[in-house]
């Protein structure tokens, strides 16, 4: 309880517990140093390392037995397929089956095979379980008196490789000390692993390949009624995001309904692809906080410059109806989307960020500050906006006649636009430098 006699609000700990699943607690392991601790199991592509697996197989003594194993989960009722490199990859259909499966080779001779599948587990957990088993059934295969030949596990999950040769892994860290307590006993100089690229036509991984899926459809449960972490952690996790869904359609705001645009806990588009002052005008006009009439009344921002220099109120949309903002008509699309404005700032948000910048809107057209004056605001009001383009490049020595080619007109406004802006930087430095001039002749 709180001070106040109120129930205390769950922790974000608390709360994941509550949501997960129980499984065994795995036990803290000490890290792992090797001569292969920062070596990558996939160096190289997989075509350049089929390759080089079949000339290492070439290579290979016929007396060293390679053990193959593979990891597979399958939708109970669709039957699919699916394949994960890591415990925490993308999100898993509900209902699956996922089994292991290995075959043991020396030379050109296949010793044995087997599989299994496991309850409540993910690929990782069947990747890790195949190499136990697949160990477990090469050792049992010798004669204790015969000389102990060396043993490859060759596996095409680069996770799970990590666990078996340094720290083991938290999830089905039973199998990963189990192996390591099976290759102590058999001799750790005898066994080495590689990893085997998937799907690249290796005899032995897509017979291991074949035998997990036939684990995971009807192979013999080896953990029964026990979950590993990597599944109790999927769950949480996609338990989390439905509740987020849920929230996001009962809270969004109500123009976000009309901007048809959805929420994601991971980075959008809009995060990725814009600079920064780009995505401040997405997300201000999205939001409707910023350089707006509506927001600086709600605020009674005294100071600040409600109207365009056009003489219209600033609005979200604002760019699309300035007649100051010239380029706006040279702008594809712009009919179509005058019926849906709103969709311009929220899925097709691309068409708002080119107009923007295509009429340079928010650095020369609409600006936050009144004494900012442009060439935009120089020109004369009468005309149209055509007219008014034609007029104003025509005025500073720009020949535009009847029907000129409207990019060859952009290219001309670019260009006017930025001389400009650099006279107007050359005529500011000029100011800083009197002022500075005169506050030292004052002292």
């Amino acid at each position: 309880m709180t001070p106040r006699g109120l129930p205390r609000r769950p922790t974000t700990l608390q709360t994941a517990a509550q949501r997960a699943l129980p499984f065994p607690r795995p036990v803290l392991q000490p890290p792992v140093y090797n001569g292969d601790t920062h070596k990558d199991p996939a160096p190289t592509s997989k075509d350049r390392a089929a390759k080089d697996f079949k000339e290492w197989l070439l290579q290979l003594d016929p007396s060293e037995i390679v053990v193959y194993t593979d990891g597979s989960m399958i939708a109970k009722q669709m039957g699919l397929p699916a394949h994960a490199e890591d415990p925490d990859a993308e999100e898993r259909p509900e209902g699956e089956c996922v089994g292991f499966g290995y075959v043991i080779f020396q030379g050109q001779t296949e010793l044995g095979r087997g599989c299994g599948q496991l309850e409540q587990a993910e690929v990782f957990d069947a990747e890790a379980e195949g190499a136990r088993h697949g160990h477990k059934a090469a050792v049992a295969l010798l004669p204790e008196a015969q000389a102990r030949p060396r043993i490859t596990i060759c596996l095409d999950n680069t996770s799970v490789i990590r666990g078996l040769r340094e720290t083991p892994a938290a999830s089905s860290q039973a199998a990963f000390l189990d192996f390591r307590a099976i290759r102590k006993s058999y001799g750790p100089s005898l066994v080495d692993f590689r990893w085997v690229p998937g799907h690249k036509g290796i005899t032995g991984n897509e017979i291991a390949d074949e035998l997990a899926k036939a684990g995971a459809e009807g192979g013999e449960v080896v953990n029964e009624g026990l979950t590993t972490l990597a599944h109790s952690r999927r769950l949480a996790k996609r338990e989390a995001r439905t509740d987020f869904k849920a929230w996001w359609a009962t809270n969004k705001p109500e123009s976000y309904a009309d901007y048809r645009l959805g929420a994601s806990i991971k980075p959008n588009d809009e995060l990725k692809e814009l600079d920064r002052r780009s995505l401040h005008h997405l997300l201000a006009a999205r939001s409707g906080h910023g350089d707006f009439k509506d927001y600086h009344e709600r605020f009674e921002h005294e100071d600040a410059l409600l109207t365009c220099y056009c003489g219209s109120w600033k609005t979200p949309f604002h760019p699309f109806h300035c007649r100051k903002a010239y380029a706006v008509f040279l702008v594809t699309g712009e009919a179509a989307m005058r019926e849906n404005l709103s969709l311009t700032i929220g899925i097709y948000w691309q068409r708002f960020i080119a107009r923007i910048q295509a009429s340079h809107f928010f650095s020369w057209t609409c600006t936050r500050k009144a004494w900012r004056q442009t060439l935009w605001q120089q020109h004369t009001d009468g005309g149209g906006a055509a007219d008014n383009l034609t007029g104003f490049l025509r005025g500073r020595g720009v020949e535009v006649g009847h029907g000129h080619d409207i990019e060859r007109v952009t290219v001309d406004l670019d260009r006017l636009v930025h001389r400009a802006r650099r006279r107007e930087e050359a005529l500011r430095e000029e100011e800083s430098e009197s002022e500075s001039e005169s506050e030292s002749g004052e002292d």
